[in-house]
């Protein structure tokens, strides 16, 4: 008798945390032939797609301002958000799922999504599938999905909105103001809702809503005459778990380097001229840092140096404000402010400091 192996965190986890069992369980030969579901809830997070550019996705500032960590997936897609008040759901399988004679596949959303909206159905959740493999109801959507084909195996990713802070979702996933030149993949912006908000069910409260999904999807994602058993972590296990987690998931390299390189360009008009700023990143860090416009500099050959003082430096909220702070203190840019040099280099955060 094959085995469905289940996995359930009700209790908050943390992203690298959650994708490093992932990772781990994609190495063990029992999933070969053996399939394993996982539900699990986060504090605030953003994650973003396995080929996509933070820097055209995420508004920095608030991440910092409401202490929300960025992770990037294993998976592609787009920029998603998740906190207590969502469900992070995936499948761990092999290719052959319908024997180990069956041709392996490829991507294949419809495989695993058919028994979250049988469950969700069953729920009172009247939800279908759109052209992008998302999932809706009434039109818009609750969950997105991706997926990543390794070797004989695949991982399916979900994430379902139940009572998840909206608000502050789009806070963070509002597009950048500055203009951005990149090959990263772009996030498609949709209309989103909560279940909670379904006027059809009595919304529950967050746990008790966890449950009664993670329970319904495995009852019904396990084939007839399936074992299910819950599948425990050994010590072992936990140690290389853990490994994974620090250094691939916690790194400041996988979660930034790996971006595309990108040219970030800002324009600003002052009453001394015009001054149009280009930084271009590359692997995370600061390649250069170019100023043009009909701007007056009071010591170019300072100004250089200032500036030349980041080059290589991580591209963050944190290096942009000790410029800032820099030119300022200075006076390089005749009267350009510091209101100014906030709007020239970091638009996010220009508002904050009046």
């Amino acid at each position: 008798m094959t085995k469905f192996y289940y996995i359930m965190k009700p209790d908050l986890i943390d992203a690298a945390t959650a994708f490093a069992v992932e990772d781990y369980l994609l190495t063990l030969p029992i999933f070969d032939n053996s399939r394993c579901f996982l539900a699990w809830r986060t504090p605030p997070t953003v994650m973003i797609g396995r080929y996509q550019n933070p820097w055209g996705e995420v508004h920095f500032d608030q991440l910092e301002k409401n202490d929300v960590e960025l992770i990037r997936r294993q998976t592609g897609g787009g920029t998603i958000f998740t906190d207590p008040g969502s469900i992070q759901f995936s499948f761990i399988s092999s290719r052959k799922h319908r024997g180990s004679d069956a041709k392996q596949e490829n991507i294949n959303f419809k495989r695993f999504l058919e028994p979250v909206m049988t469950a969700l159905n069953e729920l009172g959740y009247p939800v279908e599938m759109d052209k992008r493999n998302d999932l809706l109801l009434e039109g818009a959507k609750f969950c997105g999905n991706a997926q990543y084909l390794i070797n004989n195996k695949v991982l399916h990713h979900g994430s379902l909105l139940y009572d998840s802070d909206l608000d502050l979702m789009f806070k963070l996933l509002q597009p950048p103001s500055y203009k951005l030149e990149s090959k990263g993949i772009k996030s498609v912006r949709q209309r989103v809702m909560n279940l909670s908000d379904y006027a059809g069910v009595r919304p529950v409260n967050n746990n008790l809503f966890f449950n009664k999904f993670a329970v319904a999807a495995i009852n019904k994602a396990a084939d007839d005459g399936n074992e299910l058993e819950a599948f425990h972590l050994s010590e072992a296990d936990k140690k290389n778990i853990r490994d994974i987690r620090h250094q691939k998931y916690k790194s400041y390299k996988w979660n930034y380097s790996n971006s595309s390189s990108c040219t970030i360009k800002n324009e600003i008009r002052a009453d001394a001229g015009r001054v149009t700023s280009y930084i271009c990143i590359d692997e995370g860090r600061i390649e250069s840092i170019h100023l043009e416009g009909d701007f007056f500099c009071q010591n170019s050959e300072q100004l250089a140096q200032v500036i030349d003082r980041y080059v290589g430096s991580m591209y963050d909220p944190t290096t942009m404000r000790d410029l800032i702070t820099n030119l300022d203190e200075n006076k390089l840019l005749f009267r350009i402010d510091k209101n100014h040099l906030f709007d020239l280099f970091f638009p996010e955060q220009a508002a904050q400091q009046t």
